[in-house]
């Protein structure tokens, strides 16, 4: 079964571009010799694999130039947690609105100067190898993930399609509902069903 169809779909929302990417990624692998993406036999090709999707990833931001460096946990082991990636929040407080952007995104936004945390990671990659069946490559088998496209999709979090709405409604910051607060440039689109945004605009 081909699965660049679908990692594909994931990134739609970014416009169509060139070949050569701009914007580059770097990973630190943080796992135990023996352990996640350090495993003695298919260590290599599972990050040979994220490397390939961050690639991707690129290919739809040819109009940005960065260096961005992840580092990389794939030592996960709790049932039903697949995978995850998210960006490094080191700015200071932005102003109210949907102005909150990760590390991640102010780099892309703004080249290596915009960094707000020179010599730190930009934000973290999640792997559960211990309890799941991944899948390397272009085709999988029944029961097996696709390692390709779930990279690309939590990738894409780490850029800032994510909405960093806690549970109870706060923001990142603990503004609470009602009030005031800083959000994702993302969060801006999520509605209900019928249209109505979650996040009061006016109040943002």
């Amino acid at each position: 079964m081909k699965k660049r169809l679908a990692a594909a779909a994931l990134c739609a929302a970014f416009a169509a571009a060139p070949t050569h990417a701009a914007v580059t990624w770097s990973f630190d692998y943080l796992d135990a010799v023996g352990v996640g993406f350090n495993d003695i036999a298919a260590g290599a090709a599972r990050r040979g694999e994220l490397q390939s999707a961050a690639n991707y990833v690129s290919t739809f931001l040819t109009s940005y130039t960065a260096n961005i460096f992840m580092s990389v946990d794939g030592s996960g082991n709790t049932p039903g947690n697949l995978a995850s990636a998210s960006s490094n929040f080191n700015a200071s407080r932005p102003a109210n609105g949907f102005n909150d952007r990760g590390d991640v995104m102010l780099k892309i936004l703004g080249g290596d100067a915009a960094d707000p945390a020179v010599g730190t990671a930009d934000g973290t990659v999640k792997w559960n190898f211990a309890t799941n069946d991944w899948a390397l490559g272009n085709t999988f088998q029944p029961g097996e993930y696709d390692f390709f496209s779930t990279a690309v999709h939590e990738l894409v979090h780490a850029l800032g399609f994510a909405a960093g709405i806690a549970e109870n409604g706060n923001d990142g910051f603990g503004d609470v509902p009602g009030t005031a607060g800083v959000w994702s440039p993302f969060s801006q689109f999520l509605t209900s069903y019928n249209g109505t945004p979650f996040i009061d605009r006016a109040i943002a």
